[in-house]
């Protein structure tokens, strides 16, 4: 029951993760993607600067605050600190993707009197989708396995699946049948999605968009 409740979690928490992060991420990195070369290498590597100190230097910053706000031990703490981790590798990826989207389709939507927001929503993304898909996929599997301040930040109510498979690993002596096939639950995701973010990130996203 205890892990039960603990996948369930992990899943709210991932799925809540992607649709936050999607939602921050997309208008960013399409912004990046339009401006001038020189300006979007900088961006981009200010932008992965803010991801690249190591996440156990947040630990007790995060700790506190969360305590300061009656956060602990919710999923909404975990939500946050993983949307916050999450958003600048999204952008990363995300603004390669609608590089590749051709400027002469926009363009012609623009002519034809589409706003900057309807042309990102009706033009854009569509043809970028399956690299969202495949972000979208990356960003649920960072957090399904994200231990650290699912560790630090939870206690019962909204410990996650990896720190529940500690559970099954007391003083006395691990169980491990249960841990065994508490990890392999978590395995799942993972073979199931990978294939696919191998296939849409390595090949090209556009293929198909522009018709004669």
């Amino acid at each position: 029951k205890d892990f039960s409740s603990a996948l369930i979690n992990s899943i709210v928490v991932s799925c809540s993760t992607i649709i936050l992060t999607m939602a921050l991420s997309i208008p960013a990195a399409f912004g990046i993607s339009h401006l001038q070369k020189t300006a979007m290498r900088r961006l981009l590597t200010l932008v992965l600067a803010l991801r690249a100190a190591p996440a156990m230097i947040y630990i007790i910053p995060y700790s506190l605050f969360f305590r300061q706000v009656h956060l602990v031990d919710t999923k909404i703490a975990l939500i946050i600190v993983n949307t916050m981790f999450a958003v600048p590798l999204a952008i990363w990826y995300l603004s390669a993707f609608f590089d590749q989207v051709p400027r002469e389709i926009e363009e012609a939507a623009m002519i034809d009197g589409a706003s900057t927001l309807q042309t990102m929503t009706l033009i854009s993304i569509p043809i970028a989708k399956y690299g969202i898909l495949a972000t979208a996929i990356l960003i649920f599997i960072g957090s399904w396995n994200e231990f650290l301040f699912a560790l630090t930040l939870t206690r019962d109510d909204a410990k996650t699946a990896a720190v529940a498979i500690l559970n099954f690993m007391p003083f006395e002596g691990t169980d491990w049948g249960k841990a065994a096939a508490a990890c392999v639950l978590m395995l799942v995701p993972i073979v199931v999605f990978v294939p696919f973010v191998k296939k849409y990130v390595a090949g090209p996203t556009t293929t198909g968009s522009v018709k004669g």
